[in-house]
């Protein structure tokens, strides 16, 4: 048997190697732990000796050479106002045997005093017989994560105080610029109605239309900004969808006979004709979506379908509607079809140019599709027509009868009624001018107050038929 012998000096290089490899290893990982501002330590719960890395007395503000690991030292450091729920986190951690534990608290370095944030993670090991003989665990310095987090805060807090602060802005403006542009619309209806020269008829209907645009685009304006302030609900009431999209066909059939373009509605047989939903907001919906189709039309026809939209996540007691409005228009090119509903985009600068448009119309459709509980998209192609569809999910009551309208609706005729005696009560002496003036064209005899205390002192002194508290209501008589 050949037998192998080491020499004394052969085994002390080898030993030195391991020793200096070994040296070599723990710098490593001492500077690693101070690049990543981590530190490690462990403590025999048995005979209560505590271990800590270069980095956990670094972390602490201590010296290794003029402190020893223990944790006396550790809770000396600890935040005082902390030190509860860490002690807290190390008992439960024991009494429940839990594998692992780690806790977030502040520090305050014992060398200058300075707050620091720690995340502490810890292991504990257990004997043969299930009882936790060790700990093992890492401090990690994140005041600077910390830091950065409070910063986004702030700045969140920030951006929703700006958003709201623009919220209240818009809508007190909104509500301004209204108030005078009701009576430049309503005293422009009259001069109108008053006018013999023909001149006259066409710059006082510019005025109307121009006025009409601005109103419009102060509601787009508005309901943006709600939107984007989280302010926008929906509400939930029981409406025909014959109902609602009537006055939608009446609205703009004159419009589209105008460009000779064919407008059609048609509602599948298995919508229900009542439903429970927001129809201001389908209306909303349908009004920019056929809105900007007439407008981008020139020839050629616009149809709207109406149909159920079959889906299992959908609960019995709803419904989901799938809305399509089709037009034989512009179009609209592949490249740009994801970017048409981000607010104050626009499909083509030149079109804009020649059609107008604010650029939120579709923006607005596609928040209020959501709010609904929906989505919507389009499928089009340059030259060829546009084709949008959305969905919107309802309640639908029980025994809900079937739609058996005609597909082309017709719109209905409100009754004329004379005579009334109408007590209108509005703030602002404009407004309440051009309400007297519009009832009286209208055969009705009309008193106008300016507070609410004047109101009743009218209501008690006179026999109203009505009492339109805002001068707008009066378009419905």
């Amino acid at each position: 048997m050949r037998r192998f012998w080491v020499t004394p000096g052969r085994e002390f290089e080898k030993q030195f190697k391991m020793q200096d490899a070994l040296r070599t290893s723990e710098t490593r990982l001492n500077t690693a732990q101070a690049i990543a501002h981590l530190g490690s330590g462990e403590m025999d719960l048995l005979t209560n000796p505590m271990t800590w890395s270069d980095e956990v007395y670094r972390l602490l503000g201590l010296m290794p050479q003029e402190s020893t690991a223990s944790c006396k030292q550790f809770f000396k450091a600890v935040h005082p106002e902390d030190r509860v729920a860490v002690e807290a986190a190390y008992t439960n951690a024991l009494k429940q045997a839990s594998p692992r534990f780690e806790i977030e608290h502040r520090i305050i370095r014992r060398d200058t005093g300075e707050i620091r944030y720690i995340h502490e993670r810890g292991e504990n090991i257990k004997d043969a017989s299930g009882k936790i003989v060790q700990t093992i665990g890492t401090l990690q310095d994140i005041t600077e994560r910390k830091w950065a987090e409070a910063a986004l805060v702030q700045a969140r807090e920030e951006a929703e105080a700006g958003s709201r602060a623009k919220s209240a802005f818009l809508s007190t403006m909104s509500h301004e610029i209204r108030t005078p542009m009701n009576a430049v619309l309503g005293f422009s209806q009259l001069a109108l109605s008053c006018a013999v020269d023909e001149k006259q008829k066409e710059y006082l209907a510019l005025v109307q239309s121009s006025g009409r645009n601005l109103v419009r685009l102060l509601d787009d304006i508005l309901d943006l900004s709600m939107i984007e302030a989280n302010k926008m609900s929906l509400t939930c009431v029981p409406f025909s969808i014959q109902s609602l999209l009537e006055p939608v066909f009446q609205t703009f059939q004159v419009e589209a006979q105008t460009k000779d373009l064919i407008l059609t509605i048609n509602v599948s047989p298995d919508v229900p004709s009542l439903l429970h939903g927001d129809p201001h907001r389908l209306r909303q919906v349908l009004f920019n979506l056929i809105g900007n189709t007439i407008k981008f039309t020139d020839k050629g026809s616009v149809r709207v379908g109406v149909e159920c939209e079959r889906s299992e996540t959908v609960h019995e007691s709803m419904i989901l509607l799938r809305l399509s409005v089709q037009d034989t228009g512009l179009g609209i090119p592949v490249d740009i079809q994801d970017v048409i509903f981000q607010p104050l985009t626009q499909g083509d600068g030149s079109s804009t140019r020649k059609y107008g448009g604010s650029g939120m119309g579709l923006t607005i459709a596609k928040r209020l599709v959501e709010l609904m509980g929906g989505r919507i998209w389009v499928k089009s192609e340059a030259g060829k027509g546009s084709h949008f569809f959305f969905t919107a999910l309802f309640q639908m009551p029980r025994d809900a009868p079937v739609n058996a309208a005609n597909p082309l609706l017709m719109a209905r005729q409100k009754p004329q009624r004379q005579g009334l005696r109408i007590l209108v009560v509005d703030d602002d002496s404009m407004s309440s001018l051009l309400a007297v003036a519009l009832v009286e064209e209208m055969g009705h005899t009309c008193h106008a107050v300016n507070t609410g205390e004047a109101a009743l002192i009218a209501l008690g002194n006179n026999d109203y038929d009505v009492v339109p508290f805002y001068a707008h209501f009066i378009s419905d008589f």
